[in-house]
């Protein structure tokens, strides 16, 4: 082993056999029981080891014991292919070590200051930013459908805008494609064409690649086809669609297409956290564990997403896809700066931080065109609006009125077609990111 002669004077415990496995909570809680440990002087045990193979030299902890405990590692190995380890010491142990610091660069960036070299779109409009930036700018109507219940009726139309299937020539011929679930496909899709552009054809030629997944819904039609299994049918429940429910999957498979060898994350929250993900890329590039970033928001819709946005409001119409953007610190491109996030508790602080927020973009630059995230309804419009009203009578592109609310993918498309704009008209584009949960974002794209 790695431990070479040492291995039997380290300790191994496994406290999922106590807790079993808590999925998104499981690394958190293993985390703070080495906290715990740590603390206490203690090992946490390993339940049910009937039977070590003799290969195993390290002291496998069976029960709970005392022990003196100066470090502890703690692995998160994820079913969508993310793997951390996280260590902890007792207190000044790193420092006198001469570990403490070892990473270069800053620990946090505040706000977004990047070039973007490529831009991919899949959206409800079609496979590719031209058919994204034509749709927007030429305010097509793009026709939905009814979202179809597997069970039961509903007495209220719920519309749903989806993705046009892919082309021969938009996907390529990849093993793990056949048994993935949509979101992958459209980030697939919007990935390669934004490498693409950024002249990394497939890749080639990106050098350290990080790729960070934005979220907000993630997989979930696989999720409802797996779990409806398992309590339909257990026994013929798929343990090949189980990996595929998880947030990771899409990046997962978009790493190991293109054999990516940088850092490969997933981020969840709403449309607006695209801008954490970017500050994320930003950290990345200066510490130098990146030469380049693939930052990705995506969706895909099912019945019961597009039924729980119609809780919002009866007109609001479910969407899916994705955007993607080719981040670095230097070269050809366009520059994006995002602001710093504005935390908001409630509908009045919203209208107030947006307000403030609208007058720092326009202090820094005068706006000629704006990508708003508005999406034609009244109620759920007018607070970002009146922010915007005193901008004076710049052009207005309402993305989510034309391709439909698509959560994790929206403000991702938001900033693609900011960057598409900006490249065509050789002029800047400013982007309002409102959010509706507590922080708001906003963004400069310059060509």
């Amino acid at each position: 082993t790695w431990a070479g002669e040492a291995a039997r004077s380290v300790a191994v415990s496994s406290t999922k056999s106590a807790m079993g496995h808590l999925l998104g909570g499981a690394g958190a809680v293993e985390a703070v029981i080495c906290a715990m440990a740590l603390r206490g002087q203690w090992l946490p045990g390993s339940l049910n080891i009937r039977e070590v193979d003799a290969a195993v030299g390290f002291d496998l902890v069976r029960t709970f014991r005392e022990a003196r405990v100066r470090v502890v590692m703690t692995n998160s190995f994820g079913f969508g292919g993310t793997n951390a380890s996280l260590v902890l010491t007792e207190p000044g142990l790193a420092a006198a070590s001469g570990h403490a610091g070892a990473v270069s660069g800053p620990r946090f960036h505040a706000g977004t200051n990047l070039i973007v070299s490529g831009v991919g779109a899949v959206s409800s409009a079609g496979w590719g930013c031209q058919a994204l930036t034509a749709a927007v700018t030429g305010q097509q109507v793009i026709t939905a459908g009814e979202a179809l219940r597997p069970d039961g009726v509903r007495d209220w139309s719920c519309p749903i805008l989806m993705v046009p299937g892919a082309g021969a020539e938009q996907l390529p011929k990849f093993p793990r494609l056949r048994r993935a679930s949509p979101i992958t496909r459209f980030a697939m899709g919007a990935a390669l064409e934004a490498l693409e552009q950024a002249g990394f054809p497939g890749g080639a030629g990106a050098g350290r690649l990080g790729i960070l997944q934005c979220v907000f819904n993630g997989c979930v039609q696989f999720s409802g086809k797996f779990y409806r299994e398992v309590l339909e049918t257990p026994t013929l429940a798929s343990p090949l669609i189980f990996p595929e429910t998880v947030y990771n999957a899409p990046a997962s498979h978009i790493a190991a297409f293109l054999g990516a060898d940088g850092p490969v994350t997933t981020l969840v929250g709403e449309a607006n956290i695209v801008m954490e993900a970017l500050a994320m890329a930003r950290t990345w590039l200066e510490q130098g564990l990146v030469d380049h970033c693939l930052v990705i928001g995506a969706e895909e819709c099912d019945w019961l997403g597009a039924e729980a946005a119609t809780y919002y409001h009866r007109e609001l119409r479910a969407s899916e896809g994705a955007g993607a953007l080719v981040v670095s610190l230097s070269g050809e491109g366009v520059r994006l700066e995002g602001t710093l996030p504005r935390a908001f508790h409630e509908r009045r602080q919203q209208a107030a931080t947006l307000r403030e927020l609208a007058a720092e973009l326009t202090r820094a630059r005068t706006v000629t065109t704006l990508v708003d995230h508005q999406v034609g309804i009244d109620a759920l419009d007018a607070t970002e609006a009146a922010a915007w009203n005193g901008a004076g009578g710049q052009e207005r592109l309402h993305l989510r009125r034309v391709l439909g609310e698509s959560m994790g993918g929206s403000a991702a498309l938001q900033l693609v077609l900011a960057v598409s704009v900006a490249r065509q008209r050789q002029q800047a584009v400013h982007v309002s990111l409102p959010g509706s949960i507590g922080a708001a974002y906003g963004a400069i794209v310059t060509p």
